[in-house]
């Protein structure tokens, strides 16, 4: 007997090769919107009419940091603001 190729979600793979791709695909799909349905407020909070020029990469970057980097008690700004003195002269 010839070897069988691992076992995908409980599909064998070598006798249903396309219901193993589908599995694979479908386990990838969100089964919400929650965390979109989240971004916007948090984007609304970042882009205000102040900050309108931002660039999306940049407010993507802020996204990431506001909800997902730590919260005002627990960040270090002493250590931040030392990382950022230490950093040299980007303009020109």
């Amino acid at each position: 007997m010839g070897s069988c190729r691992p076992v995908a979600f409980g599909v064998k793979v070598q006798i249903f090769p396309n219901r193993a791709k589908l599995a694979k695909i479908a386990s990838t799909i969100p089964v919400s919107s929650v965390p979109a349905e989240r971004d916007f407020p948090l984007q609304d909070r970042i882009k205000t009419s102040i900050r309108n020029l931002l660039a999306d990469e940049k407010v993507t970057r802020l996204m990431g940091i506001s909800s997902l980097g730590p919260g005002l008690k627990d960040f270090n700004f002493s250590r931040a603001a030392e990382h950022f003195h230490a950093m040299k002269l980007r303009r020109k």
